[in-house]
């Protein structure tokens, strides 16, 4: 019988062979996880290493070659106009790494790793971790979780470093009507009420952590005249607002259908939680609670 974990490390070692015939460093962490979904493969020059998803390895090879995938991998880092040869080099530019500093948020059990710098949110069960964005193309992100050591050996202090994240992140939200965006990939397709809107960023990758920011927030409420809303953890990518006005009976019904959802449809990697949040948003606050039933 095939162990298919042996079966992707040993893709990743030969993907992780060919970087280094290209003087890459590398390393291979599955942080002591047999699932494969936590498994990352780094690479770079310096002392910091860039990570890729084992996910996202697999899928380049099913896309291409394995030299055509080692090529694009090396050829996206060291792309000599956006991105220097050298990783330690480029961590030296302090606003290049302020630009370019991101949070994703992650359910709190499965992906609190050691060593990576996080914070709890206001949404029970989610956390948000620091995130640098290297490059980011239209199927893979390459980029690494940030650790006191790093952000150290850059010189950007953890309370300026969320402070710069977290107007990243509100400048790069999108909140659009769910049936817009369906209207752009199915022309002359209708959906009834209730109005369901999606808060993402400009990617709609890893765009969950639009929902963090508190103004965000604010303005879309005044923007449609809302003060409640239910949010729904749709994906690690994305959240759905609905008013809470539309949906206040029908919470049990959120919560199955997103565990279903969850189940049927969403990778278990892109699974962000099994229950949706109260938004209320008061004049001096904005309120988060869990609907866990």
């Amino acid at each position: 019988m095939i162990n298919y974990n042996e079966s992707v490390m040993k893709i990743l070692n030969r993907v992780a062979e060919n970087l280094k015939e290209r003087g890459f460093r590398i390393k291979i962490m599955t942080f002591n996880s047999e699932d494969i979904e936590d498994w990352q493969l780094y690479f770079g020059h310096g002392k910091a290493l860039v990570g890729v998803d084992a996910m996202d390895v697999l899928k380049g090879i099913r896309e291409m070659s394995l030299t055509d995938y080692v090529n694009e991998l090396s050829r996206e880092y060291k792309e000599p106009n956006e991105v220097p040869n050298n990783l330690t080099e480029l961590l030296k530019n302090k606003d290049w790494v302020k630009e370019h500093l991101t949070v994703r948020v992650l359910p709190q059990e499965e992906r609190c790793r050691p060593g990576r710098i996080s914070r709890d949110t206001k949404f029970e069960e989610i956390r948000s971790f620091l995130f640098l964005k290297i490059r980011e193309t239209a199927d893979t992100i390459i980029g690494a979780y940030l650790t006191p050591e790093m952000l150290q050996e850059i010189g950007i202090p953890q309370d300026d470093a969320w402070e710069n994240v977290y107007r990243n992140v509100e400048g790069a939200c999108v909140i659009k009507r769910v049936k817009d965006v369906l209207a752009e990939e199915y022309p002359g397709l209708t959906m009834s009420e209730p109005e369901l809107y999606v808060i993402t960023n400009a990617a709609a990758n890893y765009g969950a952590a639009s929902i963090l920011n508190d103004e965000t927030l604010r303005d879309f409420g005044e923007k449609i005249d809302c003060r409640k809303f239910i949010a729904i953890p749709s994906s690690v990518h994305e959240f759905l607002l609905i008013r809470y006005s539309d949906c206040a009976d029908d919470e049990e019904v959120i919560r199955n259908t997103i565990r279903d959802v969850n189940e049927n449809n969403v990778a278990p990697r892109d699974r962000l939680g099994e229950f949706p949040y109260l938004i209320t948003i008061d004049p001096d606050a904005v309120h988060v609670s869990a609907l866990k039933g």
